[in-house]
């Protein structure tokens, strides 16, 4: 075999091999490309993910505050629930305003519920949703005097206040988490009154006043702040 041909079929080796590593490189290059390019994929698909959960959570939590400041909203079951309890107070004294002796906090478990016909909100779940109350001041005054007869005016009066109500609830979706929590503070006052008679037996039959619902005339719920954690 002549020098010459050894020399073409050397160079022939010597390219193969280059041609194998430069493919070996490129496809090294092409396997980082994908894997970074999956990557940035993957992190704009989460921030996608975060930003509906954010939006959902403050739907929720706007949906919330409306019903916090209709007079026939939750809130007002709120007022009315710590008033039931004063109500259930009985007394049959005479001009007596004393504070009645309520829990310090109480606790609501509640759900939320969101729909809408352009958006798949069965993919969006909100749990441990509570309704925290603290700080829980009541005040009942009585009185009543003689209409005619039996029969006499009987007047309650309720002052309450409510240091903290804070709503609290957990936004999910699509494996993501977001917490959220609302403060608010509560003053009430309110009132009932009937006329009711009084038997030498037992004395005031307070039944006709207990049949009637409080009314809270002056009514006034203050939003404090929010708090938002992520939780993912």
């Amino acid at each position: 075999m002549s020098k010459t041909m050894k020399h073409v079929r050397n160079n022939s080796g010597a390219s193969i091999i280059f041609v194998v590593i430069v493919a070996v490189v490129f496809l090294l290059a092409g396997a980082s490309v994908l894997t970074a390019a999956n990557l940035m994929s993957n992190t704009s698909i989460k921030n996608h993910t975060n930003k509906q959960l954010y939006y959902y959570a403050k739907s929720a939590a706007d949906v919330i505050s409306q019903e916090m400041v209709k007079n026939d909203g939750f809130a007002y079951e709120i007022i009315n629930h710590i008033g039931l309890l004063g109500s259930t107070y009985i007394t049959s004294e005479n001009n007596v305003k004393e504070e009645v002796d309520v829990p310090s906090e109480i606790v609501f478990d509640c759900g939320i519920s969101l729909f809408n016909s352009g958006v798949a909100y069965d993919e969006v779940k909100y749990d441990n949703v509570k309704i925290r109350l603290s700080g829980i001041k009541l005040i009942k005054s009585q009185k009543y005097q003689n209409a005619s007869g039996q029969d006499y005016n009987v007047v309650e009066k309720y002052d309450l206040e409510i240091e903290k109500v804070t709503i609290s609830f957990v936004t999910r979706y699509r494996g993501e988490e977001y917490k959220l929590a609302l403060d608010y503070a509560f003053s009430a006052k309110g009132g009932r009154e009937a006329v009711c008679q009084w038997f030498n037996s037992t004395g005031l039959n307070l039944q006709p006043l207990f049949n009637k619902a409080i009314d809270w005339n002056e009514f006034d719920r203050i939003f404090v702040r929010v708090h938002q954690n992520e939780v993912h």
